[in-house]
């Protein structure tokens, strides 16, 4: 059986709560629902995480955006020692969860 839209945002807010080291499963933040949560909780362990050089948000084609640029520490590369982690979605909490997440499974490969 597939699992709802919702169902698939609760299982992410718990990954990203256990990542952020928050998780309290009587009080989980919903971090695919509020960017005040995300702010307090996840950015600052992205910035802790790797070398941030900016975090933007956009809308392309109707869907939006999150990306999360960092630096590889690998000079004269085509993106000029830059990476991206991007998020896409309906919407841009959910868009900035998703980035984040790839933080995540990277850090877990």
């Amino acid at each position: 059986m597939e699992k709802t839209k919702r169902e698939a945002e609760q299982e992410l807010n718990r990954k990203l709560a256990e990542w952020a080291e928050c998780f309290r499963e009587d009080q989980l933040p919903d971090f695919t629902q509020s960017l005040d949560d995300c702010f307090k909780w996840l950015v600052p362990k992205v910035y802790s995480t790797i070398q941030v050089e900016d975090i933007c948000f956009g809308k392309e084609n109707g869907e939006d955006y999150c990306h999360i640029l960092w630096w590889t520490g690998k000079p004269k590369t085509d993106s000029y020692g830059c990476g991206v982690y991007e998020g896409r979605s309906d919407n841009p909490v959910l868009a900035l969860c998703l980035a984040i997440e790839k933080i995540i499974n990277k850090e877990t490969q």
